[in-house]
Parts: structure tokens; C-alpha cells; sequence
């Protein structure tokens, strides 16, 4: 029985080594300039408390500010040229990190999430200063296929 337990232990620890290896190998650099350097451009799901059963998703994004005058940020998906806004006015501090509107989970709110093989983001990132200077960046993330199984599976999709 304990063999057992440790063989199962050991294809866990081996295929979540397999899914980290495969996510880092995709992961772009991190877009910076002498404003900011992007640290984080990705999604979270989370659950609905006062609804069992429900997921939502909501991207999450943050960057290690440069200069002490940065304002505020927005954040937008410029994928496929379009420009939508998921981040307006995010106030920058000491913790800067923002989170976009709760998606629910659905083939309608979240197509890319059900879409076969990796999906590539572009996030553009604008920065204002106090004295109404702005500053540009564009970060890609890529979610591989298997990351997008992973989220479906945990949401119970």
C-alpha cells in the first residue's frame, strides 16, 4: 500500500513538473523601460461563494514601478487589434497590482479559454505621471493548452 502511495505521489510531483516545465518554456520576457518592468500579466479563477458550481475569471496584472511619479496605470487586451479596456485607472503603491472585472466562465465571456493549442495575449500597459506624462508597454503572455486544461478542470468545466 505505501509503494503504491509513493508511485502516485511520484506521477503527481512528475506531471506537475511536466505542466511547470511546459508554462515556463512559453513564458515571453517581461516587457520593461525606464518607467516600469512588467511582473505579472495572467489570469485567476476563482469561485463563486454564493454560487456552488460557478467559476469566473479575472486577469491580474502588475509591474515594479521605476519612477515615484507614476499615477495611475491602464491596463488593455490589444490582441487581434482590438483595444479593450480591463484595467482603467489603477492606482499605483507600494503593493501596485491590479485585477480586471469577474468574468464569468463560459465558451461566450471566455472563448480563448476553450480554443485547442496556446492562446497569445498582448496586454499594453499605460502609465501617467502626475505631471501627465505617458509611458507604453506591451506585454505578451502565452497560455499554453495544457494551462488552459488545467484552469478548465478546476472549474469544473
Amino acid at each position: 500500500m505505501r509503494a503504491r502511495i509513493r508511485g502516485l505521489r511520484a506521477a503527481a510531483l512528475v506531471g506537475l513538473l511536466a505542466l511547470t516545465a511546459a508554462c515556463r518554456a512559453t513564458i515571453p520576457t517581461a516587457a520593461e523601460n525606464d518607467w516600469a518592468r512588467v511582473t505579472a500579466a495572467g489570469v485567476m479563477i476563482r469561485r463563486v461563494e454564493e454560487s456552488p458550481g460557478a467559476y469566473t475569471l479575472n486577469y491580474w496584472f502588475a509591474f515594479d514601478g521605476k519612477r515615484a511619479d507614476i499615477e495611475r496605470v491602464d491596463v488593455l487586451d490589444v490582441t487581434d487589434g482590438n483595444s479593450v479596456v480591463l484595467v482603467r485607472g489603477g492606482q499605483v503603491g507600494a503593493e501596485s497590482g491590479w485585477a480586471s472585472e469577474r468574468l464569468p466562465i463560459s465558451r461566450q465571456t471566455v472563448p480563448w479559454l476553450f480554443e485547442r493549442g496556446p492562446t497569445r495575449k498582448r496586454f499594453q500597459f499605460v502609465l501617467y505621471s502626475r505631471t501627465g506624462e505617458v509611458s507604453v508597454l506591451v506585454q505578451e503572455a502565452v497560455f499554453a493548452d495544457n494551462l488552459k486544461q488545467f484552469y478548465r478542470t478546476a472549474a469544473a468545466l
